[in-house]
């Protein structure tokens, strides 16, 4: 039960930023920009659904056997900086990609209409840079028995990606793209200082 509510808790956070982000969007600066935020954010999320949703059902049941090895610390930091160049080398070329033909792909992909959503897609891109550091990370330290670790550093996080997108709700939906890709960032940042320590590397 104790692991079952830490874990739904750090879940139901996981989203948090995403549904402040519509409705924030939507309250302060109009549909249209709500709109072309969200059609932003499916360009981007393409990754994420061709080779994410693939990756991350399979990683705890992969992870977890490691750490009960009798060198599991070992296992798992060499699994977490494999995880890292494989997803560096696929996200990073995407990402990349995706920013320099943003004005290319977004009037096949949505249609001319959507031109707007250029700088926004862009924006959004910059979250990919960081993204190899926090795939999965949930997985990584349920394996190491830190879920309530984990639950904190989504709670931080999506405070952190609150704050920032209320405030760039008042400059524009520009900054707000911009405040996505910080939380991601942030979250990056506190997985790091958990797993670094749990399994003993560096960030160079």
């Amino acid at each position: 039960a104790a692991f079952g509510g830490q874990a739904a808790a750090a879940s139901g956070l996981n989203g948090l930023g995403n549904l402040v982000a519509n409705l924030a969007t939507g309250r302060m600066l109009g549909f249209d920009a709500a709109g072309l935020l969200n059609r932003a954010r499916r360009v981007v999320g393409l990754f994420s659904d061709g080779v994410l949703q693939a990756v991350t059902p399979v990683a705890l049941p992969a992870l977890a056997p490691l750490h009960h090895r009798d060198d599991g610390t070992s296992a798992l930091k060499t699994a977490y900086l494999k995880k890292v160049a494989a997803i560096s080398g696929t996200a990073w070329p995407f990402f990349l990609f995706v920013a320099l033909t943003a004005h290319l792909l977004v009037p096949v992909l949505l249609g001319g209409q959507w031109d707007a959503a250029v700088p926004l897609v862009r924006a959004l891109c910059l979250a990919g840079v960081v993204l190899p550091f926090h795939v999965a990370d949930g997985a990584f330290m349920i394996a190491l028995g830190r879920v309530r670790a984990y639950m904190w550093i989504q709670a931080a996080q999506q405070l952190v990606s609150v704050v920032t997108i209320l405030i760039a709700c008042l400059i524009s939906v520009e900054a707000v793209a911009l405040a996505l890709a910080f939380g991601k960032l942030v979250k990056a940042a506190l997985a790091k200082a958990v797993l670094g320590r749990e399994l003993g590397f560096t960030a160079g």
